[in-house]
């Protein structure tokens, strides 16, 4: 019955109660923190065991096994909300990144389309030139409204 005894004290205001509460689940929490190699998340981590320490009714008769299961789901699930929200920030950087790579593919492509085109029209007359720059414009601005 230490633990929840740690409980009754914090619940009473005993900030020691709290600190030896938060020392001895510091394992837990440092075992999530290694797993998650991005950043510390150390804090957020005791944060959420607080809150879940806040919420424990001490009416309720517990047994210390009882308090270790809920304060470690408590940090477990919190855990969990850090990595999905993480996979979901990645998820829409990548999705942005391939659009900036599309884009930039396309550009490069009508870059080269033109110079290309320049390369071959340059030993040409002017008026042959400007003859097939006309053609070549009007098929470029053509094919590009046919697919928007």
């Amino acid at each position: 019955m230490k633990l929840t005894n740690l409980l009754i004290e914090c619940k009473q205001g005993d900030k020691n109660a709290l600190l030896d509460i938060i020392l001895e689940f510091m394992p837990l929490i440092n075992k999530y923190n290694r797993k998650y190699f991005k950043e510390d998340i150390s804090s957020e981590l005791i944060i959420s065991m607080i809150e879940g320490l806040e919420k424990m009714d001490i009416a309720n008769n517990i047994s210390d096994g009882q308090f270790v299961n809920y304060i470690s789901t408590v940090i477990r699930n919190k855990y969990i909300d850090i990595v999905r929200k993480n996979i979901r920030f990645n998820t829409e950087m990548l999705t942005d990144n391939i659009t900036r790579y599309q884009t930039l593919t396309t550009n490069i492509e009508s870059i080269e389309s033109k110079l290309n085109f320049y390369y071959l029209i340059k030993p040409l007359t002017k008026n042959q030139k400007w003859v097939l720059e006309q053609i070549f414009y009007s098929s470029k601005n053509r094919s590009g409204s046919s697919q928007g």
